[in-house]
């Protein structure tokens, strides 16, 4: 990853650091698009991720703009333990399961 690289203010290599290592080592997640997508929303309001998984773009989001909030959707139950610890108990991320053609 190159010095100086920033978004929103904050070195990528913070990022990095702190979403993107798999808890056993075993490599990292390519977050290239979560980056480009974080430059593209707005920096507060709520934000409505539809097929959450395991909430990366979430994380990613509310990291780098304590005012965004995330609401979280994914209709596959056994993805939200994962995405809680992920998202490491931040209070503006909320995560649901449902489905994304009715949520709630």
């Amino acid at each position: 990853m190159p010095d100086g690289c920033e978004l929103l203010g904050v070195p990528l290599a913070a990022y990095h650091q702190a979403f993107y290592r798999s808890p056993g080592g075993s490599g990292l997640f390519l977050f290239t698009d979560l980056l480009a997508a974080g430059t593209r929303v707005p920096y507060s309001g709520t934000i409505l991720d539809l097929g959450c998984r395991r909430a990366h773009l979430a994380n990613l989001l509310t990291f780098g703009s304590p005012p965004r909030t995330v609401l979280g959707i994914d209709i596959d139950p056994k993805k939200l333990p994962a995405a809680q610890r992920i998202i490491r108990g931040r209070p503006n991320i909320q995560l649901l399961v449902a489905d994304a053609p009715s949520p709630p």
